[in-house]
């Protein structure tokens, strides 16, 4: 099957290397290596290679590009991941992963979902994937993982970070809009049957993690339906296995 060979136009400023020798779809996005090739099909985003999955975690390769990892691996995750430290999909490049927050078009738009329409019999995907877009996304590099197998599923529990940046709509987020994608996705947590958290030990958690307050900042945070900053320095509680994202 024939791909585009150009990237979108608002893609081509400060492409990283390693993104730019992805083919590309028809769309004109990058394709990211974790994509599995089905005949007949374009690109689906959706489905992963499990393959790629295994190769990935066992030789320590990007995910998004495929190519070998140094000491820092880069997690792209969202506001309950960053309480619970845990991924369902491999670490990337720093670069990839920031190319990955500011232009994939499900990360990047606040009302994206997940469809689930029209994929192939059998497709490898991941039930503990994102369904929806939480709002914000981490760029979380730590030089830590392990991983674990929870309901068939083989997930990453990541270590404290050397770096954190926050992104909403495919730009740096603001300190209210972290809290309130926190908000959003605190009621799941709190729903599980095994949880162990209260809302002021998962905002302990995620506190110190959150964007500098700034000006304009002060003037909104105030609007917020829960008062968090007496919690920041609580301790945390036990960590579930496995949490929404």
């Amino acid at each position: 099957m024939n791909h585009r060979t150009e990237v979108r136009p608002d893609m081509r400023t400060n492409m990283p290397r390693r993104i730019a020798a992805l083919r590309v779809d028809r769309r004109g996005y990058p394709v990211p290596w974790f994509v599995q090739e089905v005949e007949g099909r374009e690109p689906d985003f959706r489905i992963v290679d499990s393959h790629k999955l295994r190769q990935a975690l066992r030789f320590s390769r990007c995910w998004i590009c495929g190519g070998p990892l140094g000491v820092n691996k880069t997690f792209v995750v969202g506001p309950m991941c960053v309480v619970s430290r845990v991924s369902a999909e491999p670490p990337a490049h720093a670069e990839c992963a920031l190319f990955a927050a500011r232009f994939c078009p499900f990360l990047a738009l606040p009302h994206a979902k997940r469809r689930e329409a029209n994929l192939p019999e059998h497709a490898a995907t991941n039930p503990s994937h994102l369904l929806h877009n939480p709002g914000v996304i981490a760029v979380w590099t730590t030089r830590r993982f392990t991983t674990f197998r929870n309901a068939g599923s083989l997930l990453c529990r990541f270590a404290e970070p050397v770096s954190v940046q926050w992104f909403a709509e495919g730009r740096h987020a603001t300190r209210d809009e972290v809290i309130a994608g926190f908000e959003k996705g605190l009621p799941a947590l709190l729903a599980l049957d095994d949880t162990q958290w209260t809302e002021a030990e998962a905002f302990a958690v995620i506190a110190p993690h959150l964007p500098a307050q700034t000006e304009e900042n002060n003037a909104t945070t105030e609007h917020h339906g829960h008062d968090h900053s007496i919690v920041a320095t609580s301790g945390s509680g036990h960590v579930p296995v496995a949490v929404p994202h």
